[in-house]
């Protein structure tokens, strides 16, 4: 019986195509006019990219951090603060 990997080929052609589009689109230019900017820590692209490769991979922020796969190297709190901002139009 042969294990299923958690991390195979097309979700690493979705991730090239989520960052070319960020890219291509200058969304990071949008989320400036949106107001989502933040002054020190995480930047706000690194977050909006790992929530964008959560919805287009169908996989779970919750999954992520329990089996330790795709760890993006910020607490879930800056996820949860970052969509829960008042402050972002």
């Amino acid at each position: 019986m042969n294990n299923i990997p958690q991390y195979n080929e097309n979700e690493k052609q979705i991730m090239r195509s989520i960052m070319n589009f960020i890219k291509n689109f200058k969304v990071i230019s949008a989320l400036k006019k949106a107001n989502c900017y933040k002054e020190s820590g995480i930047p706000v692209l690194s977050i909006f990219f790992y929530l964008l490769q959560l919805v287009y991979t169908k996989k779970s922020m919750y999954m992520n951090y329990q089996n330790g796969t795709n760890h993006p190297g910020f607490a879930k709190d800056v996820v949860y603060r970052f969509l829960n901002s008042m402050y972002i139009n």
